[in-house]
């Protein structure tokens, strides 16, 4: 939903064209590569714990979603709205890898919650998700205009927060136990 959102955002309210939402939409998804690296290495070093790591990338959802609004205390930028993006999308997909791994690490073999059923779950489900997102999106801009668009990734970012508060628990520390 970002990228199709975004690049109706890019193309209504800033008058970009084609080639360079495309440009724009690639070096917002770099930074996920970059921040992915990063997180290797803090996992590398043991700086932190990765129930840590995940509490801190999900939290970047909300901040970063403000930053979709228009408003007088935004200039609303194209930029702003790139640097929203990449925040958003490097974070929650991060955090969603990291969460995803937790939950393999957390299969029963041999009972319906096992690894395979898990990953054929999982597929299946952001499968739908990119189904349903990329039409939302872009109906979303189109009817409720940015802001709407805005408070719509906001909500869901809130969401995401209230999901790991609520897992984290459940989580390995550092020693590999629940916190």
């Amino acid at each position: 939903m970002l990228e199709v959102a975004t690049s109706f955002i890019l193309e209504r309210e800033f008058a970009w064209d084609a080639q360079a939402i495309g440009l724009g939409i690639a070096c917002s998804f770099g930074t996920t590569l970059i921040l992915g690296i990063f997180i290797i290495a803090v996992n590398q070093v043991s700086l932190v714990n990765q129930a840590s790591v995940l509490t801190i990338l999900v939290g970047v959802g909300p901040l970063a979603s403000l930053f979709l609004f228009s408003s007088s205390w935004l200039r609303g930028s194209a930029l702003q709205i790139l640097v929203a993006d990449s925040a958003i999308f490097a974070s929650m997909f991060n955090a969603c890898s990291l969460l995803e791994g937790f939950a393999i690490n957390s299969t029963i073999e041999g009972t319906l919650y096992c690894k395979d059923n898990f990953l054929v779950a999982a597929t299946v489900l952001s499968k739908i998700a990119r189904f349903v997102g990329t039409s939302s999106g872009r109906a979303i801009v189109d009817h409720c205009h940015r802001n709407g668009y805005a408070a719509v990734q906001l909500s869901m970012a809130v969401l995401s927060c209230c999901t790991i508060i609520k897992v984290r628990p459940l989580l390995p520390n550092r020693d590999g136990l629940a916190e």
